[in-house]
């Protein structure tokens, strides 16, 4: 196992950042996922630490020693991709081998090793099976599996379940959080999927345009987002966003309602306040009031979509709850699930 450190660390394509100045340090055993929509570098910053990719600046470092100018062969850490790179001539126990044999291993310890990580992974009954014989699930367990028999320092996951379906996803979460605890790897994480960060980490990296927004616990990326990014982008439903002015005693809507807040922050200041769907109850004597536009029965739990003024609103509510398009509805929200940012910075302000 490794600690990695990155230092600094820049990737740039002529004019462009991909990845610029990261920090960050992911200790000897941590599971952590880079989180971030598609172009905001998490895959670049993957491949960088996996030598695929060179850096332009800065440091990445395993257990303290700088490895910048190591091969990717020679960093021992396994790749484990969402398009399995499979061989596919070759039976699952080759596919398992195949590295072990490139290092010149013994048949009885490739053959000891590829019997651990088939068990470990529920595939011993596949080993003679090609590829296309197996189920997209399948194929990802035997590519974790060859990863397995390298006992690497490190494992390095590039969105490893995007192309399994929803149910098969969950399940695969599962295995892979399971796996990395039992086997005590350091493990390092890419994906868009909130979920996938949220259930897996344990601690997540949410990036956007190459920098770093937060690194944090999941549960408090969630409780306590620092940025209008990551409040926006952290949630099973997106936050709704209102604007509003703060008052010598808490908050003042552009529809003239008022909320009291606890704690003080400078009056008569622009804010930008974020509410969670399901954070937002449907009160008689609530302050806010949304006309309801559309109501989505989910089975669990019932969406509705409505409007304040201009402004859009999402709240979730229990089932039962009997709300109709066209309806007038009141809402209240506790103050202390209030997220208050400045509007021109995104910094969180409470």
């Amino acid at each position: 196992m490794a600690a990695i450190e990155l230092v600094k660390t820049t990737k740039k394509y002529g004019a462009v950042t991909g990845v610029d100045a990261v920090d960050l340090k992911i200790a000897d055993g941590e599971f952590v996922v880079l989180l971030g929509p598609s172009g905001c570098g998490k895959s670049t910053l993957l491949r960088m630490v996996a030598g695929l990719e060179d850096i332009s600046s800065g440091e990445i470092r395993f257990d303290g020693r700088v490895i910048n100018d190591v091969s990717t062969q020679k960093r021992n850490i396994a790749m484990v991709f969402q398009n399995y790179a499979l061989y596919p001539h070759m039976s699952v126990a080759d596919n398992l081998s195949f590295g072990l044999k490139i290092k010149g291993a013994n048949e009885d310890t490739i053959a000891s090793k590829i019997k651990g990580a088939a068990n470990i992974l529920g595939i011993s009954e596949y080993l003679a099976r090609k590829p296309r014989q197996l189920s997209g699930g399948q194929r990802q367990r035997v590519a974790m599996g060859r990863s397995i028999v390298r006992e690497p320092v490190a494992f390095l996951f590039d969105e490893p379940l995007s192309n399994l379906d929803a149910k098969l996803r969950g399940q695969m979460r599962l295995e892979i959080r399971l796996l990395q605890k039992n086997l005590k790897t350091t493990a390092l994480y890419v994906t868009h999927d909130q979920v996938e960060a949220m259930t897996l980490a344990d601690r997540v990296v949410v990036l956007n345009k190459g920098r770093i927004e937060q690194v944090a616990a999941p549960l408090d990326l969630y409780r306590r987002p620092a940025t209008l990014f990551v409040a926006d982008f952290v949630g099973t439903y997106p936050m709704n966003f209102l604007n509003a002015a703060t008052t010598d005693t808490g908050l003042r809507f552009t529809n003239g309602a008022e909320m009291a807040l606890s704690e003080r922050l400078s009056s008569n200041i622009r804010v930008r306040v974020g509410l969670r769907p399901e954070q937002l109850h449907i009160d008689p004597a609530g302050v806010l009031s949304m006309v309801v536009d559309v109501v989505e029965p989910l089975g669990s739990d019932t969406l509705v979509h409505g409007h304040m003024g201009t402004e859009i609103l999402l709240v979730r509510v229990d089932p039962g709850v009997d709300v109709r398009a066209g309806e007038t509805v009141r809402l209240s929200s506790n103050a202390a699930h209030l997220h208050i940012f400045n509007p021109e910075t995104g910094s969180r302000l409470n």
